[in-house]
């Protein structure tokens, strides 16, 4: 299966490439989309499309493709390695370019390969460049990477790509809503655990079913933090899930 650094590789070596006239690229016709327009979706479709990956959403026109990635599920506020980072500019009041994370620094601030821009940072800068990013961040789309897509440092970024400060160890967490275990179906409590996880960046179905993978990503996230691994979402996860700042 896929991972991140296989698409990242891709992207490393398309770094320096330039258009041609009107908008000319190569990467449209790999993603599916009309050449002689903005291209920076082009590029990132066409470099998941070369590592052998379909994203949730493949739209050229970026307010489409983040919607696409939402409705799928796929979003986050949390940067991390080959997410499809979405910017949006104040200028014109929409998500309009769109990225590959590179790396993710401990400051919040993100490195990106994107395609369409130049060294001042445009959304139709015609290049394809590692650019460093903070500001007009408007989210994160996840790709189902083979282990799922995490986190990996830096605090979460919000709109306008100011860090969103994290709930320190000592934070008061919302009251526990129960315990989870495997077999619960269409539990409103184990919607509340996903949601939370979901929400810190792993990936996990939001459904209610404490099925396997479920299961998974609670023994993984209950290791990361100390914890008994045993996949049952009781207090001490709660809060831990609530409280415990990101390491990823």
């Amino acid at each position: 299966m896929t991972a991140a650094a296989d698409v990242l590789a891709l992207a490393r070596k398309e770094l320096g490439y330039d258009e041609g006239p009107n908008n000319d690229n190569k990467f449209a016709k790999i993603a599916g989309h009309a050449n002689h327009q903005p291209w920076c979706a082009s590029f990132v479709v066409a470099m998941f499309r070369e590592a052998g990956m379909k994203l949730p959403s493949e739209s050229a026109y970026t307010p489409a493709m983040a919607q696409g990635f939402k409705k799928a599920g796929c979003w986050t506020n949390r940067p991390s390695v080959g997410a499809v980072v979405f910017f949006q500019w104040p200028s014109m009041g929409r998500i309009a370019h769109v990225g590959i994370v590179e790396s993710v620094r401990a400051d919040g601030s993100i490195v990106t390969i994107e395609g369409n821009t130049n060294k001042k940072g445009s959304r139709t800068g015609g290049s394809v460049l590692r650019m460093a990013r903070r500001a007009n961040i408007a989210g994160y789309g996840i790709p189902a990477y083979a282990g799922g897509a995490r986190p990996q440092t830096g605090p979460a970024t919000a709109q306008g790509g100011k860090a969103t400060p994290q709930r320190g160890p000592g934070s008061t967490a919302p009251k526990c809503p129960g315990i989870t275990k495997e077999g619960m179906k269409d539990s409103p409590i184990t919607r509340a655990y996903q949601e939370r996880l979901k929400g810190r960046g792993w990936r996990i179905a939001v459904d209610g079913d404490h099925g396997p993978g479920t299961t998974k990503v609670l023994k993984a996230f209950q290791k990361e933090f100390g914890l008994t691994a045993d996949g049952v979402g009781g207090q001490k996860t709660w809060d831990a899930i609530c409280t415990k700042p990101v390491t990823r």
